[in-house]
């Protein structure tokens, strides 16, 4: 399996192939009477695309320069340096939950994180740019009705924990916690 593997990526590289879209299915199963067959060099190009792709759009996310964005939102909510560096990480990290969501994104659930997040969509042109740099189309922002269920908020507060830890392989910051235990009090 290594060798095939390695003759791939080497394929892969040297003949520049290109990665089918992710969200369309790729033509790697033949339909036979007695059984389905996988046509084992299209999946393994179908899984290493996926995976390079995964990886890329997370670098995408991590490296898009946020730095006029930190300075409005530090300058408007009176947030310290050390505030800034875990606003940005996490806001970081909701946006790539959100592009990663097939359902079409993830509730917000930090009223912190998401006055970044208003900053930066406040800078039009270059929300724009990410948007199309990471989703190639706008990323929407959709306020949470007012009258939507207590219950169903915390549920999909939980599932947003799980895909949380689960991605980055460690627990969520407290950062998510904070409005919890402001309505509690």
């Amino acid at each position: 399996m290594k060798i095939i593997l390695i003759a791939f990526l080497v394929l892969y590289v040297t003949q520049e192939a290109k990665c089918p879209p992710i969200d369309q299915p790729t033509e790697n199963v033949t339909h036979n009477e007695s059984a389905k067959e996988i046509n084992k060099s299209s999946l393994i190009t179908e899984t290493f695309c996926k995976k390079m792709s995964t990886a890329s759009l997370y670098e995408k996310v991590m490296q898009f320069p946020l730095q006029d964005m930190i300075d409005r939102c530090k300058l408007d909510h009176n947030y310290t340096d050390q505030d800034m560096q875990i606003l940005e990480k996490e806001l970081r990290r909701f946006l790539y939950l959100c592009l990663q969501n097939k359902n079409g994104g993830t509730g917000m659930y930090s009223k912190d994180v998401d006055n970044l997040w208003h900053a930066f969509i406040l800078h039009t042109p270059e929300y724009v740019d990410f948007s199309n740099l990471t989703k190639g189309s706008y990323i929407h922002h959709i306020p949470k009705r007012p009258n939507e269920p207590q219950k169903k908020d915390s549920t999909d507060f939980a599932l947003f924990i799980r895909n949380y830890e689960a991605t980055f392989n460690e627990k969520i910051h407290p950062v998510w916690f904070i409005d919890m235990i402001e309505k509690q009090q």
